[in-house]
Parts: C-alpha cells; structure tokens; sequence
C-alpha cells in the first residue's frame, strides 16, 4: 500500500492527524443516528440525479456544532492548501458527510466538471476520514472502500495505474479537483467520511 510520504512526493496534501479521534468518534456517532439520502451525480448542466450504477452512498444531514467545527476547521486549513497547490481559494463547498455502506462505490471521476456551473469552480478537493481501513472486519473499521488515485505518476505508460490510500482515522487527503480517482467498493463495516471542495479565489 502506498505511504503517505509517497503521496506528499507525488504532490498531494496529507495530515494524518487533521481529526482527533474523539472528534472522529462523535462524527460517527452522528452519522449512524442522522437522516441521510442518497448520494447524486451531475447528469446535465446543473441537473443532479441519483444512479446508482455510478455513485452508491449516503450522504448524511449533519447539522449544528458537529458542522461547523468541522467546516472550522476546513476553512483555518484553507491557506496552507492554496500555498501548497499554488492556487488562489476563496471559499468552500461542504462539508458533506458520506455513509458508504457494504457494496457501496463511487466509480472513477472528477469533481470539477467544466460544463456544471457548481463544480466548475472547485480547484482543490478534500477527503477526511473517520474510521480506518482493514483487512479483516474489527470494530469502527471498514474494509474495501479504497480511495484510489490516477494519473499522479509522470508518463503514459503509468496513467491507468491507481494508487489506492490506506485510510486511517483522522486522516486528510487534499489534492486538484481534476484528478480522476475513485472509491472502490466496500466489502465489510461502513466507511465513513466527510468531503469539501474549496473554490477558486475569483468565484
């Protein structure tokens, strides 16, 4: 599995200890008690649907202190992400809150369609999660639900290998919003974590 320091040299932007556990643990908490709808995919314009032959998950309705401390602390984070990406940020939009369930995915894609007004403007995307990843099914643990990442090593040649990360409680992973990646499916527990895209200065 590749390290995060592998990651950090191939430009990406991880802390493995953005979250603290007991914040990650109230987050979860929350999540499993919360209303939540099924996740949509921009299918024309600024017309979303759900399709679940793409996109299978939760998005969960967090409201109140939960939020916006997390948003808090998305946006004190906002600086060094536009330093490290060289890119001018001027805003956010999230969080949201994913529930991925056992068979639950997201196939391969980007999250700033050129052509939907509302993810055009994103330049850097982030990933938190709140649980860790395991091979065997153990307690607040999920298994499968890879984030995996293409394109990040210079050459053709390497263009369809994916990276997958090795998702750790607590862990964020920033990275240009037109990367293509993907979310395999999860094979045992719920994987659970909280996305945001952080918008060009200008918007």
């Amino acid at each position: 599995m590749p390290t995060p320091t592998l990651f950090r040299k191939l430009g990406l932007y991880v802390d493995e200890a953005f979250l603290d556990p007991s914040l990650c643990q109230r987050l979860r908490q929350n999540l499993q008690v919360s209303r939540s709808a099924a996740g949509r995919i921009t299918v024309e314009g600024d017309k979303t649907a759900v399709d679940e032959t793409i996109r299978r998950v939760d998005r969960v309705g967090l409201e109140g202190a939960p939020e916006e401390e997390v948003r808090k602390r998305l946006l004190d984070r906002m600086p060094a992400l536009a330093e490290h990406f060289q890119v001018d940020l001027g805003g956010c939009q999230g969080p949201e809150f994913l529930r991925y369930r056992v068979g639950s995915f997201y196939k391969g894609h980007v999250d700033n369609g050129a052509s939907h007004p509302v993810s055009a403007g994103r330049r850097v995307s982030a990933v938190v999660f709140l649980n860790r990843q395991s091979k065997e099914p153990q307690e607040q643990a999920f298994g499968g639900g890879s984030l995996v990442f293409y394109g990040l090593m210079k050459g053709e040649q390497f263009q369809k290998i994916g990276l997958p990360v090795d998702a750790t409680e607590g862990l964020l992973v920033a990275f240009p919003s037109e990367v293509f990646h993907e979310v395999q499916p999860v094979t045992h527990g719920e994987r659970m974590t909280v996305v945001n895209w952080f918008t060009a200065k200008d918007l």
